[in-house]
């Protein structure tokens, strides 16, 4: 993007060629163009690329670090799913040998049938409950998955505990000092400022080619004063578009000169009482 935009424009050769039917009056022309980008255009054109990769760059960045944070969201649910069904079954495995025991006392006649039953519904209800775990253990499993961009068939294994997870929480000042110091979504918001100022002085540079080559153009003059009110500088917006007001009163009034479409195009008043008959500026 940058290389691109540092290269300069093509310059052009054009050849035209003119007869006249049963006549003797032919014409031949050969033209060349060598565009100039003066006023800093070329420049400013580059900056703006440079701005605008560097913006897409911190997105890029913004992403992965909201992807990450995804994957290892998911992974933590996975990986709590797996112990909560690693405890059921230990859980189920411990009420099983219960029961057989309840079972063997009951047929030697220790125990009375009541109680094999009451254990036998509390198996029941913990096999219910590892099944159900290990549907939520697939689910997890499969959104983990999707998030990395892996098939529902290929196979995965996780590995890791929670142990030593909490670190130490910083304190609200080092955390927002490092925030705005590394953090991609803030840099993202930066380039983006700094790419809208590169934009507006590329804009600048074009608006100052134009009236250097076309002074009396007073379009060219409107635009820079939306530009410098575009930049924020309110005060030599004023400045320019009083003298551009001061122009239009000494201009012969034409499609490219009346006051009136222009200062509707403006977009607010720039007037002043005494350029309008009866002290009112019909924008009001």
């Amino acid at each position: 993007m940058v290389s691109q935009a540092a290269l300069r424009s093509n310059p052009s050769l054009e050849f035209e060629r003119k007869e006249q039917l049963g006549g003797g009056d032919n014409t031949s022309m050969i033209s060349g163009m060598l565009p100039l980008e003066l006023g800093g255009r070329r420049q400013a054109r580059i900056l703006v690329a440079q701005k605008e990769l560097e913006l897409k760059e911190q997105l890029l960045a913004n992403s992965e670090r909201l992807l990450a944070a995804d994957v290892r969201a998911k992974f933590g649910i996975a990986l709590a799913e797996m112990l909560k069904l690693g405890f059921t079954e230990d859980l189920l495995a411990s009420t099983d040998r219960g029961y057989r025991l309840v079972a063997a006392k009951v047929k030697e006649g220790r125990t009375p049938p009541l109680e094999e039953n009451m254990v036998l519904v509390e198996v029941n209800r913990i096999r219910s409950a590892r099944e159900t775990s290990e549907g939520k253990v697939e689910i997890a499993l499969l959104d983990l998955r999707n998030v990395m961009g892996m098939k529902p068939e290929e196979p995965l294994r996780l590995r890791g505990d929670f142990d030593h997870l909490i670190d130490p929480l910083p304190l609200p000042a080092v955390a927002t000092e490092d925030a705005l110091r590394t953090r991609p979504d803030v840099l993202a918001a930066r380039a983006n400022e700094g790419l809208a100022a590169a934009q507006i002085d590329q804009a600048r540079a074009f608006a100052g080619d134009l009236d250097r080559n076309y002074p009396d153009y007073l379009p060219a003059k409107l635009m820079q004063v939306q530009i410098t009110l575009a930049g924020g500088d309110a005060k030599t917006a004023l400045q320019l578009s009083s003298q551009l007001q001061d122009r239009l009163a000494k201009a012969t009034p034409d499609r490219n000169t009346s006051p009136l479409p222009w200062d509707i195009f403006f977009g607010f008043c720039i007037h002043g009482p005494r350029t309008w008959p009866g002290g009112r500026c019909p924008c009001g």
